[in-house]
């Protein structure tokens, strides 16, 4: 689908709506770097979770990336949100305003929406900060009772490989 409109004008998304509703997946590609397409991705979004229901939002991050990135959207902390996009793997945008006013936007939405209407992150990509996930896996809570297979130790122990085995897998999730 394609839709022409000038700058300062609004998508109105009919184009693409028999689409939308036939679909569970819906993948939107940009021009990095730019401020219109962020623009349309947190306007789209919206629109995508008013009219179609969608709660999840597949990002260009890696696992834990995204973890930290649900964690900013509850807290607001921005702090999180400079540590997610520290290393991000698209160079464009690191320290780029139009990229942090983007999840800035859209945890503002997140905090006006009701706790059954929230939605969630997932990161799709390759591990991009190897110090970061380290941090994280140390972070994780004690084992409760529950037996666990796997502690956080194990996990911090064997990082190298992890990075190994599946930041250049595909099937990183």
């Amino acid at each position: 689908n394609s839709e022409t409109i000038k700058l300062e004008e609004n998508f109105s998304f009919e184009l693409m709506e028999s689409d939308l509703k036939k679909n569970d997946l819906i993948l939107v590609g940009e021009i990095h770097g730019f401020h219109e397409p962020i623009v349309f991705d947190v306007d789209f979004f919206k629109y995508l979770h008013k009219n179609h229901g969608v709660r999840h939002y597949v990002v260009e991050l890696d696992f834990v990336q995204a973890a930290l990135l649900n964690d900013y959207l509850v807290s607001g902390d921005q702090e999180i949100l400079k540590t997610v996009l520290k290393k991000w793997v698209v160079v464009q945008g690191r320290n780029n305003q139009d990229y942090f006013d983007k999840y800035i936007a859209l945890q503002k939405f997140y905090a006006n929406l009701p706790q059954d209407e929230k939605f969630s992150f997932i990161g799709i990509d390759r591990i991009q900060d190897y110090n970061l996930v380290t941090e994280y896996l140390e972070n994780f809570p004690p084992a409760d009772s529950v037996k666990q297979l796997v502690t956080a130790e194990t996990l911090v122990d064997n990082v190298d490989f992890l990075i190994e085995g599946y930041s250049y897998n595909q099937d990183t999730l």
